[in-house]
């Protein structure tokens, strides 16, 4: 079951890392962006692929990177998109399932528009807004029990996404996820599901 999914930005991507993956049989690439560059305003929160650039140039992009991926990776790719900073067009995931993409991957509750077939993370470890290390065991937590909390209490179904990043965590956030892993694997009111098993759905 390849319930980890790491979004690779295609830009960056190299043969290494590739040669690195290769017959990893328990992750799947998806797409983050092109070269993760911000082309917003100052004034506004940075954006790769928000309303700032014609669509036709945003999806150009996404062509190349797309290839370049596919190329690297093969079967391990899945064309599931993640825009950085979790930040997208209105008008981009309906371009994107034109083109044969599964859907894409932001951050909190999916949008209802069924046009946007959407995967989202919605529990962060990391406290951006402070030392920009791990938030704690309790924060953590409490994100995670809220949001199995809403979803018992009748917040629209859909699975639930842990948002990791493995350039900026701190030995106090990989603690939590392993120890996260260790609680969860075996428990009987839970299970880790593959994104492509779960974008198969839409």
């Amino acid at each position: 079951n390849h319930a980890l999914a790491l979004a690779v930005i295609p830009a960056g991507a190299t043969p290494a890392l590739a040669s690195h993956l290769e017959g990893a049989d328990n992750l799947t690439v998806l797409q983050h962006g092109f070269n993760h560059a911000n082309h917003a305003p100052a004034s506004e929160k940075k954006a790769e692929f928000g309303a700032h650039r014609p669509l036709s140039a945003m999806l150009s992009e996404i062509d190349d990177g797309r290839a370049r991926l596919e190329d690297l990776f093969g079967d391990q790719f899945l064309p599931l998109f993640v825009p950085p900073w979790n930040r997208i067009a209105d008008d981009l995931p309906a371009a994107l399932m034109g083109r044969g993409y599964r859907g894409v991957s932001c951050f909190g509750q999916r949008p209802s528009n069924a046009a946007r077939r959407q995967l989202n993370c919605h529990v962060d470890p990391i406290d951006w807004r402070g030392d920009r290390g791990f938030v704690g065991v309790e924060n953590a937590l409490d994100s995670l029990i809220g949001q199995l909390a809403a979803r018992r209490a009748g917040a629209p179904r859909e699975p639930l996404g842990i948002l990791t990043h493995h350039l900026d965590h701190d030995a106090g956030g990989w603690r939590f996820i392993e120890d996260l892993l260790d609680a969860t694997r075996e428990h009987r009111a839970g299970e880790w599901r593959s994104v492509s098993t779960l974008a198969a759905g839409f």
